[in-house]
């Protein structure tokens, strides 16, 4: 689930993200049909259901996954995820223009850190709703507003834990949207800082939430400091993604690989990068 923290406007400045400036919006008007401005959220999601029911239907491989975690992680890790790809369903929605989806997603980080009502945060997500094709994704953010509350009931360590990490998901998710507004278009990141920057925002930084959440809930977890496990949850996460990026033809030619490289250990890795990052 990189590393620069997204800086959202507050609750008190209704005027970012808010319904009537996103109707506002000339690029908004077109992309929300009048009849979707105002769906209001129908479901009232209880704990055990988002944790089951919800969870198993965005994912059932993860939902299986994690009962086999320690039962005090289970609860901070399904939510964070559910928050994630909630999120992450904001950020893909292709029928709503760009610039309202990046001024959502600033919005949703403030929801997620308490600096915006969850009222708004409501607003905000029913015009999203009713263009979800995925009965799934639809349900999940219908359920936001109950994860934003069961967030609140969180123990605070595992709380601040949860927006340390979603703030960075939410930053890496923006920046995709802006680094790559055509997704018919192949551009390549500019810098091997950039490519950095990318997995550690999609999966370093959840490599480091893992971490942080073991340190604090399984005795004996490590030999090694949780300085020395951080770093290393951290590079695991990064590792995993760009293995999980080189898989996927489209996404190597967007985040510069070669195109005719093959992968045969470990240490070449560093081969399937482009000496000279171009852009396209």
């Amino acid at each position: 689930m990189s590393a620069l923290p997204a800086n959202s406007a507050s609750a008190t400045q209704p005027s970012i993200g808010s319904r009537s400036d996103i109707l506002d919006d000339d690029r908004a008007r077109s992309n929300f049909p009048r009849w979707h401005h105002r769906c209001p959220l129908q479901t009232m999601s209880t704990r055990p259901q988002l944790e089951t029911t919800i969870l198993r239907s965005v994912s059932r491989s993860f939902y299986l996954s994690i009962r086999f975690l320690p039962a005090r992680l289970r609860e901070p890790i399904a939510l964070a995820y559910l928050l994630a790809r909630a999120t992450d369903t904001v950020a893909d929605t292709a029928k709503i223009s760009r610039s309202v989806r990046i001024e959502t997603l600033k919005m949703l980080s403030d929801g997620i850190q308490g600096k915006a009502s969850r009222e708004i945060v409501v607003d905000l997500i029913a015009s999203f709703v009713p263009l979800q094709a995925n009965d799934s994704e639809r349900q999940l953010l219908e359920s936001l507003p109950d994860c934003l509350a069961w967030l609140e009931r969180m123990e605070q360590a595992d709380r601040t834990d949860i927006r340390v990490v979603l703030e960075k998901i939410t930053h890496g998710q923006m920046l995709d949207l802006q680094r790559f507004d055509n997704p018919k278009e192949i551009r390549a990141l500019s810098t091997a800082t950039d490519l950095d920057e990318y997995t550690y925002l999609v999966a370093g930084c959840v490599g480091e939430f893992w971490t942080r959440l073991c340190f604090r809930y399984v005795r004996n977890f490590a030999t090694l400091s949780e300085n020395e496990m951080l770093a290393l949850g951290k590079r695991y996460g990064m590792a995993l993604q760009l293995i999980k990026s080189i898989g996927l033809g489209s996404t190597r030619q967007r985040l510069g690989w070669s195109a005719g490289c093959d992968i045969r250990a470990p240490s070449k890795i560093v081969e399937c990068v482009q000496p000279q990052f171009c852009r396209h």
